[in-house]
């Protein structure tokens, strides 16, 4: 018995022995003074002289050493420091257990195995692959030249300030309990980058300053941590040719926010993210193409160069980006099965090329706010695809044909024309909650793919740079100005309020002669042939008063007869009264029940306008016919042989005091549809001091009709005796050869070309009952010749 105690004792105290001597942790400095080798005692300092550094305790390399750490085998340690000098690691792998700084020196060759509480790069350059496992890192500085892998396990934050350079490799596994930061004061630069948070707070990666991306960067998140680059401003560069892409383990959770990350270069990118992952893109930038898959998306002041297509596809959740974004290409799809998405929440977007916006059921709200510019087609395919849901404005810009496509109605709250060419085509129905606007070139339409401007809403701005070419309907109980044209003329129509909320009305403008029929009422002989609308009553029975734009600038404007307004009762055109002066309107004079076709109409006498002139006949003898100039303006018409091409004016015989009766003298020339180029028009008193001749008009079209118009001084011109109705006008042309100097001493000559000659005789009138010196009998002598 008592030979067991003893045997007991004996164990007792080599077990304590065992374990005083393996609890205890010696600190040696390595001073290098005899070699490199470990095993020379006289090479290190501390640890109690006489040994050698055990796994068990803690070195320190400083500066100028006569020699350098050399392994001569697998060593680990307990705390490891280097301040400076070299580690030569040979083919050996060095482990540390505890704390370990590299504050500065050089570790080359074989590997590091670090594990421990905290793991420290201050500046050193670690020439050696590294693989460390510590409860959290300082990443302040330092370069890597072999590859590096870092996993965090503990309750403490991983901080850099940056200042890291990896020319190799970097992997980085989050597990701790507290945030990862690289990069908080100082940008680093990496190579190929691996990114894997499986904690539960996030990874900030390039927080600060200026990073580079010089390989692939990959991504996983497997937990609620999330990874964000550029959190506190930092700017993140991928490199041209790289790719950021989801890794094996993939990102099924939270936040990947790429704040301040540039693409370098054109190479493609694609991120999908699963379950419920969400990438959002904050002041980003891809010169790339771009796809993206994602339960979640968020865009705030991000610019995207390339194609993007983005399809959210999540189930659960409403997607406000903030907007502020520019999309060369766009494609987005909410493919979720719930869920909302809404574009431009606060700031308005920029699409500068084709978009396509695409739904399978859950909403999608487009330019929810601020004034967004499309300068492409923009296709739909759901009606739960709207740009109304706010105070939202579109607006269509750029030079490029545009167009609306789809089988869906755009609904928008604010939609503006603002082009500086071409125009927007809609090839599906579009409607208006609040304001048309319009500035720069058309909107085109047709009755299938119809404008509808619904109750409450406005038109502005329209002119003869900016309307609707085609139908426009208009519903609610509000007067409405139709903004209709066609071609380059904006032919406004306008309806009084209609009784109902419901009641709808649909007009049209076309710019060319009405072909329904020519039979007209007996109080009529003349209907517009340059223009006419549509005016339909769509839904309810309100009858409303119309009015049509009537402007001087049109071919309509017949100053010579009174305004009537014809219908087109499916027979004939029936006559509507004169057009009652409404500003620059004419109207009916009362409100109307029937609606369909509507034109100007007059009674117009030979000489009334161009459109009734009186022909001259180029012949060999001129027979001048007398007419009477009873209106203020009469109109003539010929046909120039091949001896014209030119016309010209003499301003020296112009300055005759006898022209004085005249007002103005106008040669036009007929065009397309009606409409009157003019070639001259002559005001009395502004070119009479002139004295030189000016070609105004050349080469000549022997195809085309030529108008002369000669409008008389009436009292508003203060020429006092100027109204009388009984002006005669004697007017005649000829081709044949004239003899100049007879014709020469004609009075007053007006030489208007060198084939053509205007001769304005005035004498006195003895008939009339006022003196003789104050009336005139005009004569107008049109004389072709060939001048010698």
């Amino acid at each position: 018995m008592k030979k067991q105690l003893l045997y007991i004792a004996i164990i007792s105290v080599l077990i304590q022995t065992i374990f005083i001597t393996n609890s205890y942790s010696a600190s040696f400095i390595w001073i290098g003074t005899n070699s490199s080798s470990w095993l020379v005692s006289g090479n290190w300092s501390g640890g109690g002289g006489g040994a050698t550094p055990g796994s068990g305790d803690n070195i320190t390399l400083n500066t100028n050493a006569p020699n350098n750490l050399v392994l001569d085998q697998n060593r680990t340690v307990a705390n490891f420091t280097i301040n400076g000098d070299t580690v030569d690691l040979g083919t050996y792998t060095l482990t540390t257990t505890g704390v370990t700084y590299f504050n500065g020196g050089l570790v080359t060759n074989g590997n590091l195995n670090i594990s421990g509480s905290l793991c420290h790069f201050g500046g050193a350059t670690i020439d050696a692959r590294t693989e460390a496992n510590c409860g959290y890192y300082h990443m302040n500085g330092g370069t890597f030249l072999k590859p590096v892998i870092l996993v965090s396990t503990g309750s403490a934050s991983t901080s850099g300030t940056g200042n890291c350079i990896f020319s190799d490799s970097l992997s980085i596994t989050h597990g701790g309990s507290y945030y990862f930061t690289t990069g908080s004061t100082y940008g680093d630069n990496f190579q190929n980058v691996t990114i894997t948070n499986n904690s539960t707070r996030e990874i900030y990666f390039g927080t600060a300053d200026t990073t580079f991306i010089s390989g692939n960067l990959i991504l996983n998140n497997t937990s609620t941590g999330g990874i964000v680059t550029g959190n506190t401003g930092g700017v993140t560069y991928l490199a041209s040719g790289k790719t950021i892409t989801i890794g094996s383990s993939g990102f099924t959770n939270n936040y990947l926010t790429l704040k301040n990350f540039y693409q370098l270069g054109t190479t493609a990118q694609t991120l999908t993210l699963t379950g419920t992952g969400i990438v959002n893109f904050n002041n980003a930038n891809f010169n790339g193409n771009l796809t993206v898959t994602s339960p979640g998306i968020l865009l705030k002041n991000s610019t995207f160069n390339g194609t993007t297509t983005l399809t959210r596809n999540g189930s659960s959740g409403n997607f406000h980006s903030d907007g502020g974004n520019v999309f060369a290409e766009l494609s987005y799809t909410n493919s979720g099965t719930a869920g909302r998405v809404r574009m431009a929440s606060t700031t308005p977007d920029t699409y500068l090329g084709n978009v396509t916006f695409s739904s399978s059921g859950q909403d999608f709200q487009v330019a929810y706010s601020g004034e967004n510019f499309f300068h492409g087609n923009v296709t739909i395919n759901s009606n739960k695809v709207v740009f109304n849901t706010s105070s939202g404005k579109v607006t269509f810009s750029g030079g490029n044909s545009q167009s609306l496509n789809g089988s869906y109605n755009y609904p928008f709250k604010k939609l503006a024309i603002n082009k500086s060419a071409n125009h927007v085509t809609a090839n599906t129905t579009l409607s208006v909650d609040d304001t048309l606007f319009f500035v720069s070139k058309n909107l085109i339409t047709t009755s299938t793919n119809l404008l509808t401007m619904k109750s409450g809403s406005t038109a502005s701005g329209a002119s003869n740079s900016s309307f609707v070419l085609g139908p426009v309907k208009k519903v609610g109980s509000n007067g409405f100005q139709f903004p209709v044209g066609k071609n380059s003329t904006f032919r406004k129509v306008e309806i009084t309020a209609p009784s109902n909320a419901t009641d709808a009305f649909t007009a049209e403008y076309f710019d060319t002669t009405q072909v329904l029929g020519s039979t007209i009422d007996t109080t009529l002989n003349y209907v517009s042939n340059c223009g006419y609308w549509s005016l339909v009553r769509t839904t309810g029975s309100s009858n409303i008063t119309p009015k049509f734009a009537f402007d001087s600038t049109h071919c309509d404007y017949l100053t010579v007869k009174p305004v009537h307004i014809a219908f087109w009762n499916g027979t004939k055109w029936v006559d509507k009264g004169l057009g009652d002066i409404d500003g620059e309107y004419r109207k009916t004079s009362s409100s109307q029940s029937s609606f369909g076709y509507f034109a100007f109409s007059y009674k117009l006498q030979t000489g009334d306008d161009y459109t009734m002139p009186l022909s001259i006949n180029a012949d060999s003898v001129c027979e001048a016919t007398e007419t009477i100039l009873r209106n203020k303006k009469i109109w003539y018409s010929f046909t120039p042989d091949s001896t014209i091409n030119t016309i010209l004016i003499n301003k020296t015989l112009m300055g005759s005091k006898n022209m004085a009766f005249i007002h103005t003298f106008s040669i036009y020339q007929s065009v397309a549809y009606a409409q009157k180029e003019l070639v001259y028009k002559w005001y009395y008193g502004e070119n009479d001091s002139l004295q030189s001749d000016i070609t105004l008009y050349a080469n000549l079209d022997t195809s085309k009709s030529y108008y002369i118009a000669i409008e008389k001084l009436v009292e508003a011109d203060d020429c006092s005796f100027c109204d009388d109705d009984s002006t005669f006008l004697n007017i005649c042309i000829t081709n044949r050869n004239q003899n100049i100097s007879v014709l020469n001493q004609l009075p007053h000559k007006i030489l208007l070309g060198r084939n053509l000659l205007i001769e304005l005789i005035l004498i006195p009138e003895p008939q009339l009952w006022m003196p003789a010196s104050h009336c005139r009998l005009l004569q107008a002598l049109l004389i072709m010749y060939n001048r010698i």
